[in-house]
């Protein structure tokens, strides 16, 4: 039985006929889908998000071209996307104390003893002073606190 010859085949370019089956493969310029059955032009985001770690987009000029969520930056090879050390830079990632990188992000913290007080004006976290209040029996003198 010629499989290739039925309906049933659904190969989009070729299809070659086994023993049992049959297998399709596409020409030159495409790859098969994961579906095993269309071809998908090779400059197209539908293949493996075009090769993207992140985000794929095809130019006005037909050409694929790979970008980065925040946070991360397009490697050398145009594909891959790497995390921004915010952190690493001489502005600690605006952070006045403690800076914290993960992935995709970071964070700002405070030392011991410090609350964060976040400026709605400026990208950065500074750090205050706790303020302790202490109770003292009357009388006591101050020196003594």
């Amino acid at each position: 039985v010629d499989e290739c010859s039925e309906a049933s085949s659904r190969c989009e370019h070729v299809c070659t006929n086994t023993q049992g089956s049959f297998r399709c493969s596409c020409r030159p310029g495409y790859e098969l889908h994961i579906d095993s059955h269309r071809c998908v032009d090779v400059t197209t985001c539908e293949l493996r998000n075009g090769g993207c770690d992140h985000t794929c987009t095809i130019g006005a000029e037909g050409h694929l071209h790979c970008s980065c969520r925040p946070g991360w930056e397009l490697a050398p090879d145009r594909r891959r996307c790497l995390d921004v050390d915010e952190c690493g830079d001489f502005t600690n990632g605006g952070c006045q104390q403690v800076c914290v990188n993960y992935q995709g992000a970071f964070n700002c913290s405070c030392h011991r003893g410090y609350e964060p007080c976040v400026s709605l004006h400026v990208r950065t976290m500074e750090c205050v002073l706790l303020l302790t209040t202490v109770t003292v029996p009357l009388g006591t003198p101050v020196w003594a606190v």
